[in-house]
């Protein structure tokens, strides 16, 4: 009986992995929505519907009812619904222009919000957090337009596609990542990821260090490869991954350039990154890793 109790504890815990496991009591007021409730407790509206699972109309709320609402500091202004397709590292202030990593999609007969997030892989609270002008869930209109998150080969063909017209720019080592002119290697990385909203660190081995660490057998276009070309252990070069056999970089020799894997870059390849991840991809990882923690339960009972 131990033995289930801790790992049913253990599970819980484990289960609701990304989500707050505290939680407190909250009596709705004059002028509350639930949307402003979400922003009083830096949560999701989709965080509330799950805590509170007999509101069936996220519009109809009523003074006095209590709602289950997660502890969280209300000085963090973050929003952690929004910070996943805001991908690696908060985008520091800039005066910069950069390209949206959404798309218009016009409502078609028959669509929802919620049938709309499944056919584009996201959440409501990212297809909310895209268009704030949506104040009613339950209310949008045929021919309306709405932002939609840009798929991951969507992302990858703009990442190279800015690449492309830094072709030809000459090679400076320590070049300002304000500089269009010339580039090294990182400073051009840095620039072509700012322009897609995403911020790099400065150097390649700094950039080694963020996103999600692939196989190199397995890389695809967006993806970042890193190098050692002295063979000392250190990363020293960066490039972006335009198919399996061709860079896309600010080499010494040639500047911006495309390049071939073959034969020089591929036995100096030491790692790859992926900056974002299909959102298919994350919902499979977290449902096989509660497959997992079940089962650690179940065999906990029989043991």
């Amino acid at each position: 009986m131990k033995k289930t109790i801790v790992a049913g504890a253990v599970l819980s815990t484990l289960f609701l992995g990304e989500k707050a496991v505290d939680a407190a009591r909250y009596t709705v007021k004059s002028g509350d929505t639930l949307s402003k409730i979400a922003r009083q407790y830096n949560t999701a509206i989709t965080r509330l519907l799950e805590l509170n699972p007999t509101i069936t109309d996220v519009n109809r709320i009523y003074v006095g009812q209590t709602l289950t609402v997660p502890t969280t500091n209300t000085t963090n202004t973050t929003n952690t619904a929004n910070t996943t397709s805001q991908l690696i590292s908060p985008r520091p202030a800039s005066t910069e222009p950069t390209n949206s990593a959404s798309k218009s999609y016009i409502v078609q007969p028959g669509d929802t919000l919620s049938t709309i997030a499944r056919k584009f892989n996201v959440t409501l609270d990212d297809l909310l957090a895209l268009n704030p002008t949506i104040t009613n869930m339950n209310f949008i209109r045929v021919g309306q337009t709405i932002n939609v998150s840009l798929s991951w080969e969507e992302r990858a063909d703009a990442i190279i596609e800015t690449g492309k017209k830094y072709v030809g720019a000459k090679y400076l080592f320590g070049a300002p990542t304000t500089r269009t002119d010339v580039f090294d290697c990182s400073s051009f990385t840095h620039r072509v990821y700012r322009e897609n909203g995403i911020t790099l660190p400065r150097t390649s081995r700094e950039q080694a260090m963020v996103g999600t660490e692939v196989p190199l057998a397995s890389v695809r276009k967006g993806d970042l490869i890193f190098f050692d070309t002295d063979g000392d252990g250190v990363i020293n070069h960066v490039s972006i991954v335009v198919d399996s056999e061709t860079l896309l970089h600010a080499a010494t020799s040639t500047g911006v350039a495309f390049a071939n894997m073959k034969p020089y870059w591929a036995p100096r390849a030491v790692k790859a990154v992926r900056l974002w991840k299909a959102r298919f991809q994350r919902l499979h990882e977290r449902k096989k890793r509660y497959s997992v923690l079940l089962f650690l339960l179940v065999r906990a009972h029989v043991t």
